[in-house]
Parts: C-alpha cells; sequence; structure tokens
C-alpha cells in the first residue's frame, strides 16, 4: 500500500497489530473471553493468543491474568482508555464517508459562477436539491473573476463561454450545459423616445450600454442572421462590468444593451424589454459546469451536477 504523507511529518508506525489491540479493548468492554469471543465471532483461544501477541509486540503486561477474572494493569488502563478513544474515532470516520455513499446527504457544497449566473433557472436547481437533501448546506461564490477550483476549495464552478479551467486540464472536468444567445433589448420607454431601429446601422444612432468584464476588454456587438454578418456600433454611452447591471440600465431606459436572452427572458415576456431587430442575435457562446476529475467525488457533490444537468437537458442537446 503506498504510504501517503502529510507535507515533512513522518509515516504513521505501530508497533503492534491493530486488530490485536481491537480484540483487547473488546475483552475488557465485555469483561472477559466468553463475551468478547461472542462479540467478535472468534474462538477464546484465538482471543487469547492475539492478546499475547500484543503484549509482546509492546513489550509490557497488560492484563493480570488469574483462574477466576482478568484485570487491568496500570500501564494497560492507560494503553486501553487510549486505543478506545482511537477506536472511536475511527469508528466515527467511518460512519462519514458511509454517509458521503448513501443517500443521507450531508456536508457542504462550494460553487462559483458568474454573477448575471444568479438566475431563477440557479434557484430552482438549488432549492430542488436542497428539497431532497436538506442537510447539505450550499455556499455560492458569485464572482466574474475566474476562481482557482483547487485553491480555493471548490466542488463546482459555472463557466461563460470557452469553458476556463484553473489549474490543469488533466485535473478538472468541463461539461457543457447549455447554448447561450445574446439579443438586443431596450425598454419600451427608450424606444417611445429614442424610435425602433429596423436595421443593424440604425444603432449608432442609439446610447449602447456595453459590458466589459473585469480585466477585460470591452465586449463589441458582432450580429448575425443566418450567413449575414454584422458589427454594431451603438454610442459608447455606459460601460458595465456586470451583466445584471447592464440589464438594469436597459430596464431603467438609458439605452439598448446586448445581453443573453435567458438572462432577460421574465422582462421579455412582461414587456418590461422589447428585443430589437429579432432577426439577428450576438455570438452564440455556451455555459460549462467544471469541477474537480476526483476519483472518489462525494456523492453530495454527484447529485447536484445531476440536478444541473437535469435542468439544462433540453438546451444541452442541441
Amino acid at each position: 500500500m503506498k504510504q501517503v504523507s502529510a507535507g515533512a511529518a513522518d509515516p504513521i508506525k505501530l508497533a503492534y497489530d491493530l486488530e490485536d489491540a481491537r480484540c483487547f479493548v473488546e475483552v475488557i468492554r465485555s469483561g472477559g473471553y466468553t463475551s468478547a469471543s461472542k462479540t467478535l465471532g472468534i474462538p477464546k483461544s484465538t482471543l487469547s493468543r492475539r492478546l499475547s501477541q500484543l503484549e509482546e509486540s509492546l513489550g509490557v503486561q497488560l492484563l493480570r491474568r488469574t483462574t477466576r477474572e482478568l484485570s487491568l494493569t496500570s500501564v494497560g488502563k492507560e494503553f486501553y482508555e487510549t486505543v478506545s478513544r482511537g477506536l472511536e474515532a475511527m469508528h466515527e470516520a467511518g460512519k462519514l464517508i458511509q454517509r458521503e455513499t448513501r443517500d443521507e446527504l450531508s456536508g457542504l457544497i462550494r460553487i462559483t459562477a458568474p454573477v448575471d449566473f444568479a438566475n431563477a433557472q440557479l434557484g430552482r436547481i438549488i432549492e430542488r436539491y436542497r428539497t431532497k437533501y436538506p442537510a447539505v448546506a450550499i455556499e455560492l461564490l458569485l464572482t466574474d473573476r475566474v476562481l482557482d477550483l483547487l485553491r480555493d476549495h471548490l466542488d463546482l464552478a459555472l463557466r461563460a463561454g470557452a469553458p476556463v479551467l484553473a489549474g490543469s486540464s488533466e485535473s478538472v472536468v468541463a461539461r457543457r450545459l447549455s447554448s447561450v444567445d445574446f439579443i438586443v433589448v431596450a425598454s419600451s420607454s427608450y424606444i417611445r423616445s429614442k424610435g425602433l431601429p429596423s436595421r443593424v446601422e440604425d444603432l449608432a444612432r442609439h446610447d449602447g450600454i456595453y459590458f466589459r468584464p473585469e480585466a477585460d476588454g470591452l465586449m463589441e456587438w458582432e450580429l448575425s442572421s443566418g450567413t449575414r454578418r454584422a458589427k454594431a456600433q451603438p454610442k459608447q454611452a455606459i460601460v458595465v462590468d456586470g451583466l445584471p447591471g447592464v440589464l438594469e440600465l436597459a430596464l431603467a431606459g438609458c439605452g439598448v444593451a446586448l445581453v443573453p436572452e435567458s438572462l432577460c427572458r421574465i422582462e421579455l415576456e412582461a414587456g418590461l424589454l422589447v428585443r430589437l431587430l429579432p432577426a439577428w442575435s450576438g455570438e452564440r457562446t455556451s455555459a460549462f459546469l467544471v469541477y474537480p476529475k476526483d476519483k472518489y467525488q462525494p456523492l453530495r457533490v454527484k447529485k447536484l451536477i445531476e440536478e444541473f444537468h437535469h435542468e439544462f437537458k433540453p438546451s444541452a442537446a442541441e
């Protein structure tokens, strides 16, 4: 078995057989060889031999034996108390891992996502998951910065565009969830004031609300309609570093904006926003779910990954 070392610490070396120690503890707990034999399901002769082996390995006498009873020596009492605590801790550790392999899930899941992913769809996924597994806590880090999955101790990451693989691509998995279509929108009040553009060229006379991600360049407007391509150049009236901010300014009537259709679907259906030039759309990009490539991934994380794929199944088949 390969020795795993934490930092510069020396490997743990036992001067005795752990099974011998377990038998010793059970003999004391049960009050003798007969009861311990029934509990462990092994003959009394085997128990006696194991305890003798243990004493020989340690080089001390743990028990005083008479024909009528067993009693602990002072060092035997100290050894029993210490080993009992260790065996209890190992038992609890085993139960903790067993909980991870059953549906009785608990623990914490840390997720990072761009700010614009904080929408009804993400809320629906988390609500459905926690209804099934209420003992699991979710920590959601909404930021447009690309966090490192391993260094920042993250279980899942939502990425827009090409999947940004923090660290080595050999250590993470990127699964495509859905396509993201950017569309041109404006509020009804803005359209009443400035008029409705009928051609891509008409956008040049409108105020544009531009998206510029943190530490990135300005997001240019490149539209397509079938095989046709065109660059739209509204006036650079406002620049925002987050898509939710772009949406809020568009709703306030500050200008025209290029935003993901999924981000403004509710506002479009409510008539708060109007889609402009409906035959045209921005470059299609994709949403990815990224997570560490762990051989023994916690079941709580696997179940949440399943919820994401269930939610995005219709569009993921595109």
